[in-house]
């Protein structure tokens, strides 16, 4: 999709821009959100079927060995606790295992 990210903001202006933001979306009265919200999610929202069959597929990737010796590794390594790897999940979910261990 074209135009959803215009911008990055660094992280010591984060807050402030999105409190900017929501004031800003809030000045607007209901009806024009509604309606811009309804054009949104019609070309962004993928239909229910999708959504259904998708959740399934998900599920079912929670049965396999390599996901559950995937998900007990990272419990290991801090998941779901606070610190540095539910903070920076993406970045440790990049990092192997065996790398995890030396460090």
């Amino acid at each position: 999709m074209v135009g959803y990210v215009n911008r990055a903001v660094p992280d010591a202006e984060l807050d402030e821009y999105v409190d900017a933001l929501a004031r800003r979306i809030a000045s607007f009265g209901r009806q024009p959100i509604a309606a811009a919200k309804t054009l949104v999610n019609r070309t962004t929202l993928p239909d229910v079927r999708h959504l259904v069959e998708s959740q399934a597929k998900f599920g079912e990737t929670l049965t396999w060995l390599e996901t559950t010796a995937r998900v007990r590794e990272l419990f290991g390594r801090g998941l779901q606790q606070p610190g540095d790897l539910e903070n920076r999940f993406g970045y440790h979910l990049g990092v192997p295992p065996e790398e995890a261990k030396r460090a």
